[in-house]
């Protein structure tokens, strides 16, 4: 009876992330993974729970337990890796610089980075500078 008992608490607290995740995966119609581990999940609880019912004999508390386990280990790693590889992209969006020094004939102006074909664009040493199609360099672009 312990393993019934602690089959369900794991169930319960431990599944309702997969089973709320494949719910909102059927509401967008796209089924993932989150689906295919509810349904797993479930088919594991009432085939424990029919076994301990007396209904046929099979056993299998403790691997729908470790299932859930490892599933959730793997959806924190997953989140956690999703998490730092956002810190990383707005980390790497914050060097991106807001506006540019256009050199003019009257001298240079900083502006808003709508810059046209033909602009001379000054790149101070250590400051940012998005992608453009060459950077001139005593006379040379490269």
């Amino acid at each position: 009876m312990i393993p019934a008992i602690l089959g369900t608490i794991i169930f319960v607290y431990g599944g309702s992330v997969f089973i709320q995740g494949a719910r909102h995966e059927f509401s967008g119609r796209q089924p993932g993974m989150m689906t295919l581990i509810s349904r797993a999940i479930i088919v594991a609880f009432a085939a424990s729970l029919a076994s301990t019912l007396g209904i046929f004999e099979v056993d299998v508390w403790w691997k729908l337990s470790t299932l859930i386990c490892v599933m959730l280990l793997g959806h924190w790693l997953e989140m956690k890796a999703v998490a730092q590889a956002l810190g990383a992209l707005d980390a790497l969006a914050a060097l991106l610089p807001d506006t540019a020094e256009r050199v003019t004939e009257s001298g240079i102006e900083k502006v808003p980075l709508a810059l046209r074909v033909g602009d001379v664009v000054l790149v101070r040493p250590g400051s940012c500078a998005r992608r453009w199609d060459c950077i001139e360099r005593d006379g040379r672009c490269r």
